[in-house]
């Protein structure tokens, strides 16, 4: 009992002196205390422009910073820069309050950059433990001059949180090309970046990324749509990636810069056995290419849903050392078009096994020591005349082709199928006469789930990233609409694709109504009459 009370005094003494203050640009005033909601600050510390208490404010460990919802703080605020003086600890918190808020009912708190030309907008140096959450970010512009511009930059910090940050309608640099990026991670220790939105319109830029020797990295449940790459991790010691439940789409060339990179999914990862991570349940579409560049590790790509894809290398695998205990499992995707490319520059040691796969073709550039191959489905090919695999050595010229006989006689494919009617959907949803049903081997070492969170069971696997008829999974609060065409001047009404639960309050979270329009919060039924044109972006939040 004493070792117990010793622990809780020395966690509260850890947290003596921490304060919250609360930011409101509208109302607040820098003179003010800003320690209550009636006593708001205009700006947060290290926000340009700032003078009085906010100016005198001395960083203090575990301090947590609130900002008004709906309230926009314009660029004469920006750059940010967290704690350039001397600090104790360095754990922050800058966050929104769903119960503060101006107008009548809640969004978030909005940076409007107004395009003023920006190296960082946040920028954190050497803190142990930073978060932000919940904020809307708009109008940035890569700083003229610079290859690459950022929204948040973390460097030589250990656990640093982006979640629920909205960043759309950033610009490139007059003239020239220059990505804008969401976030670099420079050899931190831990970083997640969890429920953002990155939306670019013919504007470049590049969702999360990780450079130096940074090590644990989590992005989940991401959006990122029409820009020029999703996530680029890379460094030296990536030990345990996770990228998983991420909707990534439109990764393109852009006018102004047909040569940028174009990776929906990068991982370059040299540092051998030690690396590696997971990639999982995640939607790509409208792209161009995604990879994993590895130096040994161990590495799974699994329910994965892949389709409309431009080039033929959807996904792809480089390994370019010797190294018996690194691997690689690509158990139940759904790649509609291209295939698996495999490229392990000479034979070596390891193992890799590419298992219950919808996909056209799989590449492969010499040989892992251990490979498996089985229990696939080749789209669009029959099970003795056409060649599922085209393989080449390296320095040779010549490409050698494997028709599906001389894999299984090398003990492959023994247990896979080929189909031109593979009865699936576009995005590899199964039904009833697929062939993919129950014809996959069952993984329950690896995951239990398919791509929407069906159980798999224990028997009776699906090929592929979804399963038929699998169990439902547990019910939770779900609101979810489908992307929608209405046509100015003419009245509309838009559902939800899916609602589970019964909201106590639905409302747009992003610039209020559509214009013309209304959303009844018990339904979420969007009507009226829109009074607007063009691609608009849209958030709806649903209060349980």
């Amino acid at each position: 009992m004493k070792k117990i009370i010793l622990i809780l005094i020395l966690a509260l003494a850890g947290m003596a002196g921490a304060t919250t203050y609360y930011c409101d640009f509208a109302g607040g005033s820098d003179a003010a205390a800003g320690t209550s909601t009636g006593a708001a600050w205009k700006h947060c510390p290290g926000m340009q422009s700032r003078t009085g208490n906010v100016a005198s404010y001395a960083w203090h460990d575990r301090d947590t910073f609130k900002f008004k919802g709906g309230v926009t703080w314009d660029s004469s605020c920006f750059p940010d820069t967290i704690n350039t003086g001397t600090y104790s600890g360095g754990h922050y918190v800058f966050r929104s309050d769903s119960s503060w808020y101006t107008g009548g009912s809640f969004a978030l708190p909005i940076f409007d950059l107004m395009l003023k030309p920006t190296k960082v907008v946040f920028s954190c140096w050497y803190h142990p433990d930073v978060k932000f959450d919940g904020f809307e970010i708009t109008h940035a512009k890569c700083n003229n001059g610079s290859d690459a511009s950022d929204i948040f930059y973390f460097a030589a910090e250990d656990t640093q949180t982006l979640n629920n940050i909205y960043v759309h309608d950033f610009h490139p640099p007059t003239g020239y090309f220059a990505d804008m990026n969401l976030v670099t991670f420079n050899s931190c220790s831990k970083g997640t970046v969890a429920y953002c939105r990155f939306m670019g319109l013919d504007s470049g830029g590049s969702g999360p990324i990780t450079i130096g020797s940074g090590s644990t990295y989590k992005m989940l449940h991401n959006t990122i749509d029409h820009v020029n790459q999703g996530f680029l991790i890379s460094g030296t010691t990536s030990q345990n990636v996770e990228i998983a439940y991420n909707t990534i789409t439109r990764i393109y060339a852009f006018h102004y810069d047909s040569l940028a990179h174009t990776n929906a999914i990068f991982v370059y990862s040299p540092g051998g056995a030690t690396c590696g991570g997971t990639i999982h349940h995640n939607i790509l579409h409208d792209c161009i290419t995604m990879g994993l560049w590895s130096n040994g590790g161990n590495w799974m790509f699994y329910d994965n849903v892949i389709y409309n894809w431009s080039i033929v290398q959807p996904m792809a695998w480089e390994n370019t050392v010797d190294c018996p205990t690194c691997s690689l499992r690509v158990f139940n995707n759904y790649i509609a078009s291209g295939g698996f490319f495999v490229v392990s520059r000479g034979t070596k040691t390891g193992y890799l096994e590419i298992r219950n796969n919808v996909l056209p073709a799989i590449y492969i550039s010499d040989t892992i020591t251990k490979t498996i191959i089985n229990n696939n489905l080749y789209l669009g090919q029959d099970s003795t005349t056409t060649a599922n695999y085209i393989g080449v050595q390296l320095g040779n010229a010549a490409w050698v082709y494997y028709t599906p006989a001389v894999a299984r006689a090398a003990g492959w494919d023994t247990a896979s199928y080929w189909s031109t009617t593979p009865h699936l959907a576009t995005n590899g949803q199964d039904s009833v006469n697929s062939v993919t049903v129950g014809r996959a081997k069952t993984e329950t070492a690896w995951f239990t789930t398919d791509i929407l969170g069906n159980s798999r069971g224990t028997s009776g696997w699906d090929i592929g990233a979804y399963q038929y008829g699998g169990a439902a999974p547990p019910t939770t609060d779900t609101l979810t609409y489908a992307k929608a065409t209405i046509h100015r001047g003419q009245s509309a009404s838009l559902s939800p694709s899916k609602l589970v639960g019964t909201p106590t309050a639905i409302g747009f979270v992003h610039n209020g109504a559509i214009p013309g329009m209304t959303i009844n919060p018990a339904t979420g039924v969007i009507s009226g009459t829109p009074t607007i044109k063009g691609t608009r972006y849209v958030l709806i939040y649903g209060s349980f």
